[in-house]
This record gives structure tokens, C-alpha cells and sequence, in this order.
């Protein structure tokens, strides 16, 4: 047992504020969550070459029917090994 989505989460007029174990979100089907699936994920997700959360910080905000989101994280789906951060 243990914990797939681990955040603290602040919501605001001006968007959402995440940090903690975030979800990344990269392609479509990464950004679906494990309910939404029809199928397995794909090799690059399975062999964790693409992780699917990571340990960060993530801001997200909409206006007028468009959005962003950023995502700092450190890029390893574990512990940080490499001191680099990455800017999803």
C-alpha cells in the first residue's frame, strides 16, 4: 500500500497552487487518470522512462476558456539524484 498522489493544494482566484507529489501530465495519456483508461499505459510510461508524478511544485490557471499549467519538478519520479530541476 501506499500513496499515488501525495499534494498540498491551494485555490485562489488566481489559479491553483500544488506541492508535493504532483501529477505531470505529459501527452494526453498522461494526464488521464488510472479510471479514464481504456487500455494500459504505453512502454514509455510502464518503463518509467516518462514519469507520471513527480515531486514539485505546480501552478495552474484558466482565463476565457484557455489555461496554463507549469510544473516545476525534479525529474527523477523518485529522489532527487542529479540536483536538476526540470520546467514542465
Amino acid at each position: 500500500m501506499g500513496l499515488i498522489e501525495a499534494f498540498g493544494e491551494w485555490s485562489s482566484w488566481p489559479g491553483r497552487l500544488r506541492m508535493g507529489l504532483v501529477p505531470v501530465g505529459f501527452g494526453y495519456e498522461g494526464s488521464l487518470s488510472e479510471s479514464r483508461l481504456n487500455f494500459e499505459r504505453s512502454l514509455l510510461f510502464k518503463n518509467r522512462i516518462i514519469v507520471l508524478r513527480d515531486l514539485g511544485l505546480q501552478f495552474f490557471t484558466s482565463h476565457n476558456g484557455y489555461y496554463t499549467q507549469v510544473t516545476i519538478h525534479n525529474g527523477e519520479g523518485e529522489e532527487q539524484q542529479d540536483n536538476r530541476m526540470f520546467f514542465t
